[in-house]
């Protein structure tokens, strides 16, 4: 069965053994302004030189976001603010963008930025295969839904569910340049000797577009980066 196109960023992979708490570090997001895009969770996240962050950008061989400035510091799953439309403080798991914000609050949101934490991630229409472990790769993303006010980064998220469309661009973006944001170490569900008996289930096929494959941080701000095999 053929693996289905349907990138929802970088999601927490617990790996072997006991499970890692992979600890979330609150770090803001800027309350006021205009440019500030959405970020959605599943997010890998900039920190710009003011000390906020934002989505990472489209150019994906390097750690920086499209505007040129900061480094990628982690992957965002979530985030607090006062809501000024629902006069409360608001936990979500997506932030909206400024226009609900009370900005005297300001934004806290919550980044996984342990240089060890892993994370599955959707592939490009370039399948990635027990070859490519070992390799680095960048980051794309696909077309977001609902209403979008992404001016800084790069293309929106899934208003609806608050979910990233960001993906592991398999397609142009692979090798072994250490500026290369993330690295392969895995294949989903796939044990030690390559064998695979939930291959039939779409995602887990490595011979296809699209398959869903591990990955851990190259080159942040908390990890240097280091060549690809």
């Amino acid at each position: 069965m053929a693996n289905t196109n349907a990138p929802n960023g970088f999601q927490q992979y617990s790996g072997t053994g006991s499970a890692p708490t992979y600890e979330q570090v609150a770090l803001s997001i800027s309350p006021t302004s205009s440019t500030n895009p959405q970020i959605f969770s599943g997010d890998p996240v900039a920190q710009l030189s003011t000390g906020y962050i934002c989505q990472l950008g489209t150019n994906s061989t390097t750690n920086t976001p499209a505007a040129g400035s900061g480094v990628l510091v982690g992957v965002f799953i979530g985030c607090k603010y006062l809501s000024v439309s629902q006069k409360r403080t608001a936990w979500s798991n997506y932030f909206p963008g400024v226009g609900d914000v009370n900005s005297a609050a300001g934004v806290e949101a919550y980044v996984i930025t342990d240089p060890n934490a892993k994370f599955i991630v959707q592939a490009g229409s370039t399948a990635v295969g027990v070859a490519n472990i070992g390799e680095n790769i960048g980051v794309a993303y696909g077309t977001g839904t609902g209403s979008n006010t992404n001016t800084l980064g790069t293309t929106p998220g899934n208003v609806s569910t608050g979910l990233s469309t960001a993906y592991a661009d398999s397609t142009s973006v692979m090798g072994t340049a250490a500026t290369y944001p993330f690295r392969v170490i895995g294949l989903a569900n796939y044990a030690p000797d390559g064998s695979n008996p939930l291959q039939s289930i779409p995602g887990n096929d490595y011979t296809a577009a699209y398959n869903r494959i591990i990955v851990s941080f190259n080159n942040t701000a908390m990890k240097s980066g280091v060549l690809g095999t």
